[in-house]
């Protein structure tokens, strides 16, 4: 026969070591620099395109349902679009005109690089 000791753990003892485990894994799974993939982009996002040499303000407004990505784009002097997408692992890529764009999101912010053409336009946005 063997015999097994029995620890007695007070409701005190149990509820520090479960506080301390869970912050332990908490801390685990953060992400001090921002850099985290969202699961999702919807909302808007605000910053400049950058065209040439002139940074223009623009507004880009998405809503999203699983990996599909409908929304629309206005970019000051150059005007809007509206445009449908699909968003997975971070990178939001969109065929406007036969053009495609492809931006990347990390934490809340939006970059990327579009060429059109000769046209080079480079996102930066940041969710509001």
């Amino acid at each position: 026969m063997v015999k097994m000791k029995m620890f007695r753990i007070s409701g005190i003892s149990l509820f520090i070591f479960v506080t301390a485990f869970c912050l332990t894994i908490a801390g685990c799974f953060h992400d001090d620099d921002g850099d985290s993939v969202p699961a999702d982009i919807t909302g808007t996002w605000i910053g400049t395109v950058t065209y040439q040499t002139e940074s223009l303000p623009s507004t880009m407004v998405v809503t999203q349902t699983g990996s599909t990505v409908n929304g629309t784009i206005e970019v000051a002097g150059l005007g809007s679009t509206s445009f449908t997408g699909t968003y997975e692992n971070g990178t939001l890529t969109v065929d406007v005109d036969g053009t495609t764009a492809t931006l990347t999101f990390r934490g809340n912010k939006a970059t990327g690089t579009v060429t059109d053409g000769t046209d080079v336009y480079t996102y930066d946005l940041t969710k509001q």
